[in-house]
């Protein structure tokens, strides 16, 4: 029979997770800087409410244009740290767009993760596959998961469910892990936020993602905050992987818009 160590276990597990990480961020772009600070301080909630902030779905959180958003990590691994995501095209895994983020450095980007996505024909924005290339294993999901509604009104909760393979990131024949994964994606009204650029009116919309993996269940709560003028502005992240049913593993970050180009 074979035996699999606890450490072995872990370290699958978090491989998994981070493969089907990249579920949210995907980008918009414009050609402006924002105004105020560079974005390292915490974004403070004002005042929440059940109200319409702004009409919400795929064409603001995911416009199929060509650019690059950099937003501020607080908390996790890159605390501190700028992140770029940067769009373009492609025709790769039946995808439209491809989004590369990266870890800016003083010798320059590193990449972290690379996002396949598409606006479906319902208006939908769906992510194919996404590449972990810390862990060198890519996620492909089937049919393709949806990340944001053609459109979402206040107080309705929509749920999508898909298939997941885990496979090597340079052989996707070599299958790591399979499963299923479940999204929630609701939006649940306004808030007035302060951030460091100063207080706005956002949409909050909150995500949970659910994996169902062979070694592992992970478990993701993400809330975006979006705006008419800028599309997502900030987004808190927290994540849990359990390995075989069996305790918890959580880490958290915030991500904050600086600029777009």
């Amino acid at each position: 029979m074979l035996r699999i160590s606890k450490n072995e276990s872990e370290n699958k597990a978090f491989i998994m997770m981070r493969s089907i990480y990249a579920l949210t961020l995907l980008i918009a772009v414009g050609c402006r800087t924002l105004p105020g600070s560079d974005g390292s301080e915490s974004l403070v909630i004002l005042e929440e409410s059940t109200g319409t902030a702004i009409a919400v779905g795929a064409l603001l959180t995911h416009p199929e244009e060509t650019g690059t958003r950099t937003y501020r990590i607080s908390g996790g691994d890159h605390d501190d740290r700028l992140v770029h995501r940067e769009t373009t095209p492609t025709d790769q895994f039946n995808a439209d767009w491809i989004t590369v983020e990266s870890i800016v450095t003083d010798d320059g980007p590193i990449p972290r993760r690379t996002e396949y996505w598409s606006i479906n024909s319902a208006g939908d924005a769906v992510l194919h596959a996404t590449v972990d290339h810390e862990e060198h294993a890519m996620t492909l999901f089937k049919p393709p998961l949806v990340t944001m509604p053609a459109e979402l009104k206040p107080g309705n909760t929509k749920t999508f469910d898909a298939d997941v393979r885990i496979v090597e990131e340079d052989d996707i024949k070599r299958r790591k892990e399979s499963g299923t994964a479940t999204q929630a994606i609701a939006y649940t009204g306004s808030v007035r936020m302060r951030t460091t650029r100063g207080e706005v009116d956002a949409a909050k919309i909150v995500i949970e993602f659910e994996a169902d993996l062979a070694l592992a269940d992970a478990i993701e709560r993400t809330v975006r905050y979006v705006t008419a003028e800028n599309g997502i502005v900030a987004i808190q992240r927290t994540r849990t992987v359990k390995i075989l049913g069996m305790g918890g593993t959580e880490h958290s970050e915030t991500l904050q818009l600086v600029r777009t180009k």
